[in-house]
């Protein structure tokens, strides 16, 4: 059995969700791989840099073309165009609920339902001199119901409709949760599965490393990037009281330099910066900090978000107080401590920086719970459902619909 996997960005989410699974289920009998270089994203390759590595070949090459989440119309049409060249099945692989972000989140705008006509940008009265102008910059000439010339031009994407678009196009789903396989089910005909395969760690990237000696003063860690500011404030006030309780604590942040962390008091934050995807294991073990903290907003984003944070703070060394998410309740369970309220942070966060003998107890937990994040622990699932996924396909694959031409007006009425 053959696999290509398309990336979609050089992040943990490309690690956890194509190339960690792609190199292990290449190292099962019977089974051969292929995936990209890193910078080589999906929409680069869509975009024409495919005629550099052969797409057509790899994916006539192979039995099945896991993608990881897109829903451009670009994509679209390069996802329908291949499914018609080659016939080989599809199948995408999400990790998020990106149909449901907060407002907070910095993709959101992005992301948002819209209407046709928030999506266009219309010039009334065209001058007919000025068509030849505005056709070389993308503007499309039509004319009003009521007869007036306009210029039009798409400047945004309605992306949940445009992705329940895409899905029509696909053989299945890969997950990384339960709530996301519930949710996403919804889109899919009843004839495609979908398969819940949770992210698992390489022990090739973290089981070399040696856990150094905790920093000599009290130390807690957050790491992140850009898109959790609305997450970390859930802790703010919890933080604040450790911080008069214990002046000499420190909040280390390892990654975005929020705006949101100015509301804390200076003297308690340092930042210590992000880095590449590959030396992420290293650095996050290296800060030697005491407690990683795991703060989530009640949203269901979050809730379908997977337990990745505690999985690497566990493998790092670090005992971890989090918020009650499900994944972190399921994968977790003793091997966390849970706040949900601004008492709870606190008193988690004081006992644990009070005693050693806790934190150590707890991250013993942890660290025996994690074994089971090995990806050598949860890659029959791969195995299993890969070799489904090919087989439902095969037998049931449908004729996909032509690419649709380029419309030469906007629909009417938009």
């Amino acid at each position: 059995m053959k696999v290509l996997g398309f990336h979609k960005a050089y992040t943990a989410v490309g690690q956890y969700r194509i190339w960690t699974p792609m190199k292990y289920l290449a190292r099962e009998a019977g089974w051969e791989t292929r995936t990209y270089p890193r910078w080589a994203t999906s929409e680069r390759v869509l975009a024409g840099h495919g005629q550099v590595f052969n797409v057509q070949e790899d994916l006539n090459w192979a039995d099945l073309a896991l993608w990881q989440w897109f829903g451009s119309e670009v994509e679209q049409r390069a996802l329908v165009g291949w499914r018609q060249v080659t016939g080989i099945p599809c199948i995408m692989d999400l990790d998020d609920e990106v149909r449901n972000l907060p407002q907070e989140h910095m993709a959101y705008e992005g992301f948002r339902e819209r209407t046709e006509a928030e999506c266009e940008e219309v010039l009334d009265g065209v001058q007919p001199e000025a068509i030849r102008v505005l056709s070389s910059r993308g503007y499309v000439i039509r004319r009003s119901p009521e007869g007036v010339l306009q210029a039009v031009r798409r400047t945004a994407e309605n992306f949940p409709a445009r992705f329940a678009e895409v899905v029509k196009h696909l053989n299945g789903l890969f997950v990384s949760t339960p709530y996301l396989a519930n949710e996403y089910r919804k889109l899919l005909p009843d004839q495609w599965p979908v398969f819940v395969v949770p992210n698992c760690y390489d022990p090739d990237d973290w089981d070399h490393l040696t856990l150094p000696t905790p920093r000599p003063g009290p130390t807690l860690l957050w790491a992140g990037s850009i898109a959790h500011g609305g997450n970390v404030k859930v802790a703010f006030e919890g933080l604040r009281r450790v911080f008069k309780a214990r002046p000499d604590v420190r909040l280390l942040v390892m990654g975005a330099k929020l705006k949101e962390f100015a509301e804390l008091p200076p003297a308690n934050v340092e930042y210590v910066g992000w880095c590449p995807v590959d030396d992420y294991p290293a650095h996050l073990t290296n800060q030697g900090a005491w407690i990683g903290i795991a703060p989530a907003t009640d949203h269901p984003f979050n809730r379908a978000k997977s337990h990745i944070r505690w999985m690497e703070y566990t493998l790092a060394g670090l005992p971890t107080v989090a918020s009650p998410l499900p994944e972190y309740l399921t994968w977790a369970n003793d091997g966390a401590a849970f706040a949900a309220t601004d008492d709870e942070w606190a008193g988690r966060l004081l006992e644990l920086l009070d005693s050693a003998t806790l934190r150590v107890d707890l991250l013993a937990a942890a660290r025996e719970r994690v074994k089971i994040c090995d990806i050598r622990c949860q890659i029959d699932k791969w195995v299993t459902y890969c070799t489904q996924a090919i087989q439902v396909g095969v037998n049931q694959m449908y004729v996909t619909p032509p690419v649709p031409e380029a419309p030469t007006t906007p629909p009417e009425g938009a």
